[in-house]
């Protein structure tokens, strides 16, 4: 018997009424949350009485639904999109703007017009499916939550965190940072200055650090238009992040004010609204901050925070920048800028997955350590991160054996558990998390409401 919550690596088969395969001869390999994924109420039942290396079969009636005459559709040839083969066969394009692709089949093709049809190919057919359970294991909270299988390093990017203050802000926080950078950011505050933030976007980052530093007399200085992005710089911000993206349903502003009474945080975070500039308009001069998170995204953003922070960070003090490793680059050009322009090399400790801190003051490392981008990396955090560490073993654990996960996840797991950073490092670790940034690189096409 499977128990609940179990996922499971299963090979699906599925053949018609008269016993023809129409899968793809039983290779697919799928996953399955048994429990929590919404499946025909048959395969819930033979799935109960299962155990690993079972094959259960059940039918279903038209699982597919019936054909609908009105996604056949005859396109004229001029307005089939010219970069799309019209051949007979599948189809999937996408048009500006459009988040779906358009998918189906091209049944015919002539002089005038494209005939397509766009019904689930199997359409008002009745199915019998015989599903091979290969594997079985415990679900993951994060599994649990999203109703699928989620493979590394999706499985950390959605694990649920022990510490309860920061799972309490799960729902106002982007993942990423969260939830190691929040994690890493509460232990990175020091025991003088202030806190700030410029790029808040639902606070989440803001109310923990503010929960952090409750009783402490300290304050969190959260910095943002709560208006969504401004444009991209054509020059110096990759294609990706779309004017007014994430300018929100709820006002952004009132939401975070809201949460802040709520949490009894008023005389701990501070919304500062408006645009970044020298002199942070809305902060007492005499502030000084021992550490400042900027998450704004575009070069100009981040350029114009670097200005407004850097000088008034207190020696020792941290600054932590989200999206370096990021394919819209925007962030990582204006840091360089910023800092080749002070004549200043300091070592970037890589926070999980694609964030950076700096210590101001700290030593220079050798130039024999940079990496082909000019920069130094440390992964000293992430390995002294215990729980982090353990997450990625467990991680290795789980993954299907021999699978590209697998491999991956075990790729950061050496790489963590090494005694001390190596010049190549920084090579080892974008290869281990190579789905990870293939997934994000295709950027918006629209803004998105938070």
């Amino acid at each position: 018997m499977i128990p609940r919550p179990s996922t499971l690596l299963c090979r699906w088969t599925l053949t018609d009424d008269s016993g023809a395969a129409v899968s793809d001869g039983g290779e697919a390999l799928r996953g399955h949350v048994h429990g929590v994924t919404p499946v025909w109420a048959a395969l819930e039942s033979a799935l109960d009485a299962a155990a690993e290396g079972d094959t259960v079969q059940f039918t279903e009636e038209r699982p597919f639904g019936e054909p609908d005459p009105a996604l056949r559709r005859s396109v004229p040839r001029g307005e089939w999109p010219g970069h799309v083969p019209a051949v007979v066969g599948p189809f999937a394009f996408r048009v500006d703007g459009q988040v779906e692709p358009a998918t189906g089949h091209i049944v015919a093709v002539d002089a005038e017009h494209v005939h397509v049809d766009q019904n689930h190919p199997l359409a008002g057919r009745r199915i019998t499916f015989a599903v091979e359970v290969l594997r079985v294991r415990e679900a993951t909270p994060g599994e649990q939550r999203f109703a699928r299988p989620l493979q590394f390093p999706s499985d950390l990017l959605h694990a649920v965190p022990d510490d309860p203050v920061l799972a309490s802000v799960d729902g106002l926080c982007m993942v990423p940072p969260h939830p190691w950078g929040q994690g890493l950011y509460g232990r990175l505050l020091g025991d003088a200055g202030d806190a700030i933030e410029l790029g808040v976007g639902l606070g989440g980052t803001s109310l923990y650090l503010g929960e952090c530093l409750r009783g402490t007399g300290r304050r969190v200085w959260a910095c943002d238009t709560f208006a969504g992005l401004p444009a991209p710089d054509a020059e110096r911000d990759n294609p990706y992040f779309v004017e007014k993206l994430y300018d929100g349903t709820t006002p952004l502003l009132e939401r975070l004010r809201a949460e802040i009474e709520r949490r009894q945080l008023d005389e701990v975070v501070q919304p500062v609204p408006g645009r970044f500039a020298v002199g942070l308009p809305g902060i007492p001069e005499e502030v000084r901050f021992s550490f400042a998170h900027l998450d704004s995204d575009l070069y100009e953003s981040v350029r114009t925070s670097l200005e407004a922070v850097w000088d008034r960070l207190l020696p020792g003090g941290v600054l932590a920048i989200d999206d370096f490793l990021h394919p819209s680059q925007g962030v990582a050009r204006a840091m360089a800028d910023f800092f080749n322009a002070r004549g200043l090399r300091p070592v970037w400790h890589v926070v999980f997955p694609y964030g950076v801190y700096c210590i101001k003051g700290a030593p220079e490392w050798p130039r024999s350590l940079r990496t082909i981008d000019g920069n130094t990396y440390s992964f000293a955090a992430l390995r002294s991160d215990a729980a982090l560490v353990a997450e990625v073993r467990a991680a290795v654990a789980r993954a299907w054996p021999g699978s590209r996960g697998a491999q991956r996840a075990q790729a950061l797991l050496s790489l963590l558990e090494q005694p001390a950073d190596q010049p190549d490092d920084l090579y080892a670790y974008l290869w281990a998390m190579a789905d990870f940034f293939g997934g994000i690189a295709g950027g918006f096409t629209e803004a998105e409401r938070i």
